[in-house]
């Protein structure tokens, strides 16, 4: 039988120093699993070859049968990866070998994934043919670099998490593009400056809205859509995750006029996090109370140097703060993950635990803050960590004057879920028998925050609602929309400002494109060129302004930096719930039709 690895899937960035996927075009790496040295030794592989990953996980239905995608064989830089350990980037590739049952949470499973290689025709295109090829550059009109440049200051940016809001951008008169960023990370300045030049064969379109794929009308594009969503017996509203809290305000709205299922991005990463919320409660902070107070910091399952660049440096390891003057110099920093990410280089202390080991992990930590002596084989066994180790670091934990755990989807979307997160809140909560302790989420990009604040505010709970009754109900794993998909129990979808190719199963995926679907987005994601009707919209942050959420829940004002060519997010909601009303006779039925304002085909 052909060796057992344990697959990761996560994301990486080809900007970081010290990541497998440093220097390597998107290309390459989406069709790329990163191999250590002595597993590439053990199974006789080359970097380079073609080979077909295989899961393991016994088929209890077709939908969760063994899964398996093609793949390009490339070796992981020394002392990246543990032996038994593979690594493939978020990609539609990978989603292909996402299991459908998401454990009731509504979050698939892409850690800890037991796996097998085989060997496959070599058709792929090799990733390190364009390694060293000159990344694209935007083109600038004639005579634009002496034209006198437009400056805003305390810009926000979405591309992670953090959301920073002392970005300072530049614009020449005239142009459509932002030529600079300061201070922003090289995620947030790839997003000021390559995303409006970003390969989009519709940007040359004066179109706004199309259907089948053929440029239409803004009305007739509109009176189609509402007429797939009215004639749904159950349909999904779902994504919210890149638009304001005012797209999101009216989404809510418009899945209780359709009696929709109603679920966000939430689902698909932090679900997890916001179920334990419920049952356990938490013992948070905001992100500046971690720059002034925090003398321990924990990362766990988070990779903020390559997802959330300016973390460290702005918030939680690198600044001088009010009782931590020294900034780095004062702080202990721990990291709790499966592989030595960049991240785990930066830390004074790092524990690589067994794949899908983190409950044990945290069960030990939690007995040492109840003065429980665990077995020390079995603690051993369990996480691949020595019990002495555990002792150690909970005495770092305990004399910390603030300390502070941040976690991210290396304890979600692996075995145990909510349950891994439960016991990280209990014991956040249990060390404050001890000293301050606080945690605190890491979030996505954009405004996923937001939609929990929203949905909350508006409905009772933050995710995974369904209207069909008249009122909400909540039930993660029945309404969130992995599970509706997989099932396929949705028979029409409205999918806003979000690419679900990326992260749900192949069960999900194929219901999803088999079923009428409108897709309101800025971007040319596969979900939007695939739909029935899709609706371009005004980059939200970009082009539009509104409101959004850092992951601490603080709330920012974003300020648009260009014209809107398109319709925004809310526009496109507004209209679709007016034509809606109209067609139920409920409301006023009246709108403003500001899309007719803007224009389109």
């Amino acid at each position: 039988m052909a060796s057992v690895l344990q697959l990761v899937i996560a994301r990486v960035n080809p900007q970081t120093p010290g990541s497998v996927a440093e220097g390597l075009p998107p290309a390459a790496i989406a069709q790329a699993i990163w191999l250590s040295a002595e597993v590439l030794s053990t199974l006789g592989h080359q970097v380079g070859d073609a080979v077909i990953v295989r899961t393991l996980e016994p088929g209890r239905s077709e939908a969760s049968s063994p899964r398996s995608v093609p793949a390009r064989v490339l070796a992981a830089p020394a002392g990246t990866l543990p032996p038994g350990l593979a690594l493939m980037a978020s990609s539609p590739r990978s989603a292909e070998l996402l299991a459908h049952d998401t454990a009731s949470s509504g979050t698939p499973t892409s850690k800890g994934l037991a796996i097998t290689l085989e060997p496959a025709s070599a058709d792929l295109r090799s990733p390190t043919a364009a390694k060293t090829a000159p990344a694209p550059t935007a083109p600038r009109p004639a005579g634009s670099a002496a034209a006198p440049l437009r400056v805003i200051d305390d810009a926000v940016c979405t591309a992670c998490g953090c959301i920073c809001d002392d970005i300072r951008l530049s614009v020449a008169p005239g142009e459509a593009n932002i030529q600079q960023a300061e201070h922003a990370c090289e995620i947030g300045r790839a997003w000021f400056t390559e995303t409006l030049v970003e390969t989009d064969s519709t940007r040359s379109s004066a179109a706004a809205a199309w259907i089948e794929g053929r440029p239409a009308g803004v009305d007739a594009a509109l009176d189609r859509a509402v007429e797939i969503l009215l004639r749904a017996r159950n349909p999904l509203v779902y994504g919210l995750s890149e638009t304001s809290c005012e797209a999101q305000r009216v989404a809510v709205e418009l899945a209780d006029l359709l009696r929709a299922n109603l679920d966000t991005t939430t689902s698909t990463f932090h679900g997890p996090t916001v179920m334990a919320l419920q049952a356990v409660g938490e013992s948070t902070c905001t992100l500046g109370e971690i720059r002034d107070r925090a003398d321990l910091v924990m990362l766990w399952g988070v990779n903020p140097l390559e997802t959330d660049p300016r973390h460290y440096t702005r918030y939680s390891l690198m600044p001088a703060g009010r009782f931590v003057p020294r900034g780095r110099a004062d702080r202990y920093c721990v990291v709790v993950d499966v592989r030595p990410t960049p991240t785990a280089g930066l830390a004074d202390h790092a524990l690589l635990i067994k794949p899908a080991s983190d409950f044990e992990a945290l069960a030990t930590l939690r007995a040492l803050a109840a003065g429980i002596e665990p077995d020390a084989e079995a603690v051993v066994v369990a996480t691949g960590i020595e019990l002495a180790e555990w002792r150690e670091v909970f005495a770092r934990m305990r004399s910390a004057r603030y300390g502070v755990i941040l976690y991210g989807t290396g304890v979600t979307q692996t075995r145990g879920k909510h349950l891994n997160c439960e016991a990280l809140l209990a014991l956040v909560s249990e060390m404050n028998r001890h000293t301050r302790f606080a945690c605190k989420a890491m979030r996505g990009p954009g405004n996923v925050t937001g939609g929990d604040n929203v949905l909350t505010w508006r409905t009772g709970y933050p995710f995974g609602v369904n209207f069909a009754r008249g009122f909400p109900r909540y039930s993660p794993g029945e309404y969130t929309a992995a599970d509706l998909l997989a099932r396929r129990e949705v028979d029409a979808a409205l999918i806003i400002s979000s690419d679900p190719a990326p992260f749900f199963g192949p069960a999900a995926l194929a219901h999803l494109a088999a079923i009428p679907t409108v897709v309101i987005d800025a971007r040319a994601t596969a979900a939007r060129q695939q739909a029935t009707v899709g609706l371009a919209t005004a980059y939200s942050g970009l082009q539009s302004g509104g409101t959004v959420y850092r992951m601490d829940e603080i709330p920012l004002t974003l300020r648009p930096a260009l014209p809107a060519a398109r319709p925004s997010e809310v526009e496109w909601l507004e209209n679709l719930v007016a034509r809606i009303q109209a067609r139920l006779g409920v409301g006023d039925g009246n709108s403003s039709d500001p899309i007719a304002v803007r224009g389109g085909a």
